[in-house]
């Protein structure tokens, strides 16, 4: 098996800026990447923005703006928020780039050529928030699009379609054979009901403007099938003059999409890719929503938290740590956000409570109470030595807590993962309470012979907290990248591997540093001067 692990996230639709929902997506993807690199893989992490059709025309339309101006404002938002976020992308693929044009041009071509693409009059509901065609039979009970509430329009063109029908028995045979091409498992029959009564697809359209045009007829535009999903491949440099990205990190080991947009990536995509005679991706993960009192996220209705307003409030990694703690992916998580008068995002008060005890209280206490406190006072900050006897179970737990963090990681249990390091934080936590080294070092002072017991407590702490550092750093890099300086070590953190999440690497005679609180309670008066927040 390669070494490489090409991960993905559905690129966002540009016509506005993001929202909590997208950071969610991004968020678990980044602490993906960032555990595969930690394991030694050679990541490729892909993100993205989808910047064609209807929606960006009329929003460049209301603001007054072409739509090149509208997606490179939109662009610009998306990028500064991914990073506040931390988010560790190593591409960022617009389609409105030259390069994915004209790979998405001749993979039109090439698909026509070999009679994949044909031109019919076609009749249907169309939904212009999903910018999909239903059948009546996905409506819901009063007719509506299920996502967006609203009736779709019956719409009629002559368009170009794409001959899914002809791939049909080939993908159905793909997903059965291979349980791990779509995850989570329950999803997989949803995908095999909607297989059923999948017809062929338009893949192109005549009353939109902005995007890429047909090949051969300006009148058409090729439509978001045949534009957006091929960026997954085009941000390789498939179809161009350098395609070794292409043939270092395809397949991709995972692409991550909302369960929204699954039956387009588990049902279209692979049709394209068996057309196009390209391997299909290791699995296609579909994550659940984030809900505001149990409501999708969603411009339209109205019920948007900007991911600024909570990094301003919790810090980034107080939102990360929350998410992947909180949210059991794959399925929906309630977000229990209270709100201003004027709607504006208040508090979230789980989240509060979640990052005080853990973040603030069962870590940065930890921290605090070994090195600012007992180890500068009674070692001079220096790294004391083992004590064999002081050590416990330690090292046992610790092979034990990596096994299992990497077994939850590979299944995308992220909510498991997290809990298994915290687990190991919380041991550490009953360590220090039951061995109490500030009365080990009062009796130390006063018997000699219980100093080497004493300096072995000490140690272990400071060894746990590294082993911590490193396990804990794709979910919260900015806290745990404070913990490792106080901690003095010479390596950086982002130079860590597996490998070092071992027993005993850490060398006596280090020099430790006192620093701040690496994340102050949320009601500390110590917590962001300069801001003074409030719960």
């Amino acid at each position: 098996m390669k070494n490489t692990y090409f991960l993905t996230t559905a690129i966002d639709y540009s016509n506005a800026p993001p929202h909590l929902g997208h950071a969610y997506e991004k968020i678990t993807a980044d602490v993906i990447a960032r555990h595969q690199r930690l394991r030694g893989k050679d990541v490729f992490f892909l993100m993205g923005l989808d910047e064609h059709g209807t929606k960006n025309e009329k929003a460049a339309k209301e603001k007054g703006v072409s739509p090149e101006v509208h997606c490179d404002e939109i662009a610009e938002k998306y990028i500064e928020t991914w990073a506040k976020l931390n988010i560790s992308y190593d591409s960022f693929i617009r389609t409105t780039e030259e390069k994915h044009k004209e790979a998405v041009k001749k993979i039109f071509i090439r698909l026509q050529e070999q009679g994949d693409i044909y031109k019919k009059s076609y009749q249907g509901l169309y939904c212009f928030g999903c910018e999909a065609f239903y059948l009546e039979k996905d409506l819901d009970e009063k007719g509506l699009c299920p996502d967006h509430k609203r009736a779709p329009e019956l719409v009629s063109e002559e368009n170009y379609f794409f001959k899914i029908t002809k791939y049909k028995q080939k993908i159905k045979e793909h997903i059965i054979n291979n349980p791990g091409f779509i995850q989570p498992e329950s999803r997989k029959n949803e995908v095999l009901n909607l297989l059923e009564d999948f017809e062929d697809i338009s893949v192109s359209r005549e009353t939109v403007k902005w995007g890429i045009k047909v090949p051969g007829d300006d009148k058409q535009v090729i439509y978001v099938w045949l534009d957006a999903l091929n960026n997954y491949i085009t941000a390789l440099g498939f179809e161009s003059n350098d395609d070794s990205n292409f043939k270092k990190f395809w397949p991709a080991r995972v692409q991550i999409v909302g369960k929204d947009i699954l039956r387009f990536h588990a049902i279209i995509w692979p049709a394209i890719l068996f057309a196009l005679g390209i391997d299909l991706p290791e699995c296609i993960y579909s994550h659940g929503f984030i809900t505001i009192g149990g409501t999708k996220i969603s411009k339209t209705i109205g019920n948007v938290i900007k991911p600024e307003d909570l990094i301003n409030k919790y810090q980034t990694d107080g939102l990360r740590y929350f998410i992947i703690r909180e949210m059991n992916y794959g399925n929906d998580g309630d977000f229990a956000a209270e709100f201003n008068e004027d709607k504006s995002f208040s508090k979230c008060e789980i989240l509060e409570n979640r990052v005080n005890a853990d973040l603030a209280n069962n870590l940065g206490n930890s921290l605090n109470r070994i090195v600012s406190s007992i180890l500068a006072k009674n070692c001079e900050g220096i790294v004391p030595e083992r004590f064999l006897e002081a050590e416990k179970d330690f090292p046992d737990f610790i092979e034990k807590t990596k096994d299992k963090v990497g077994e939850s990681m590979d299944k995308f249990a992220l909510q498991d993962s997290v809990i298994s390091v915290w687990d190991l934080v919380n041991k550490l936590n009953k360590y220090i309470d039951s061995e109490a080294p500030w009365n080990l070092a009062k009796r130390a002072a006063e018997d000699s012979s219980v100093t080497p017991y004493f300096h072995g407590v000490l140690y272990t702490c400071l060894e746990t907290l590294r082993i911590i550092a490193i396990l804990a750093s794709p979910y919260i890099p900015e806290i745990t990248q404070k913990l490792w300086e106080q901690l003095g070590i010479n390596e950086s953190l982002q130079a860590q591997n597996w490998d070092n999440i071992k027993w005993g690497i850490l060398k006596s005679g280090t020099e430790t540093k006192k620093g701040d609180l690496i994340y102050p309670r949320i009601d500390s008066k110590l917590a962001d001067k300069s801001k003074k927040r409030s719960s």
